[in-house]
């Protein structure tokens, strides 16, 4: 089962009509054409659509593998006319060219009432460059799509690799907060030994697209613990696997928080439950109420 793809590839408009003056007259760009120019680069049947918003063309690639293959060559043939693609959208991201890298930056449990100047200093402070302004993250419906809604949680694109990485742990404004972005990484990457990303990236040196491997995390994806479905086991019947495999560990441990723990939705918050649950001694006095 290939992963569906989690984000488009992106070329400039402008890097296609640039090329008028040395080529002469060359065909608009339409997103039947661009779609076209994607199949005969990648295969047929392997692009969902395009669209042009304000001078970006956003290419809906179908899966994560040919997303990949895709921006192994960092190009792509329209009409004889060769465009930069970009993992990331550049006007976002404020990249000139793909070679400009870009680490982002993302800050949680920070109260949306404090100011970002407070933000800013602290990632100066730490050599950090800001390439673009600091913006404020919008929660996705479960189906992925991004909807009006705060979650609190705020982000800045930055000049990389950021090195040292930054302390997760920080304070701002007096408060405590959380600082995330994919320097962190300590472990090497058990694909090609390097650091900043993990085994199965597509921008780990080592990935390999045509490989029959596919990377998936979260809920929607069928074959990941997360994924909703009616599961009877141990006597009981779970609303998915990562439900039934904490009920047995909390089992093993102690059954203080059972019955709150088979009510929840499969989450992180489960997990840390989990994880919290009190001294084993209370599961034998706890195990036959749950």
């Amino acid at each position: 089962m290939e992963t569906q793809a989690s984000s488009p590839i992106f070329f400039k408009n402008k890097d296609y009509e640039s090329q008028i003056s040395t080529l002469g007259q060359i065909p608009d760009l339409t997103p039947y054409s661009v779609c076209k120019a994607v199949e005969r680069s990648v295969g047929n049947g392997t692009i969902d659509g395009a669209q042009n918003i304000r001078g970006i063309w956003r290419l809906y690639i179908k899966t994560s593998a040919t997303r990949a293959q895709l921006l192994v060559n960092r190009n792509l043939r329209i009409n004889d006319v060769s465009v930069l693609l970009y993992d990331q959208n550049p006007m976002t991201t404020n990249q000139q060219t793909p070679e400009n890298n870009r680490e982002k930056v993302t800050i949680k449990d920070l109260p949306l009432s404090v100011s970002n100047t407070g933000i800013v200093k602290l990632l100066e402070m730490k050599n950090v460059k800001l390439v673009t302004p600091i913006r404020e993250s919008r929660e996705r419906d479960p189906d992925g799509k991004l909807t009006n809604f705060k979650n609190g949680d705020r982000y800045v694109y930055c000049e990389g690799p950021i090195h040292p990485p930054l302390a997760r742990a920080a304070h701002i404004a007096g408060l405590q907060c959380r600082i995330f972005h994919n320097g962190q990484f300590d472990n090497k990457c058990k694909a090609c030994g390097a650091t900043g990303h993990r085994a199965g990236n597509d921008s780990c040196p080592a990935f390999n697209s045509e490989d029959n491997v596919t990377c998936f995390n979260g809920h929607l994806f069928p074959l990941s613990n997360m994924f909703p479905c009616k599961l009877k086991a141990l006597g009981k019947t779970f609303k998915s696997l990562e439900h039934g495999y904490q009920w047995w560990r909390a089992n093993e441990k102690s059954a203080t928080n059972l019955r709150r723990i088979s009510l929840m939705q499969p989450t992180l918050e489960k997990q840390r439950s989990c994880q919290k649950i009190s001294h084993p001694t209370i599961r034998r006095q706890k195990l036959h109420n749950v």
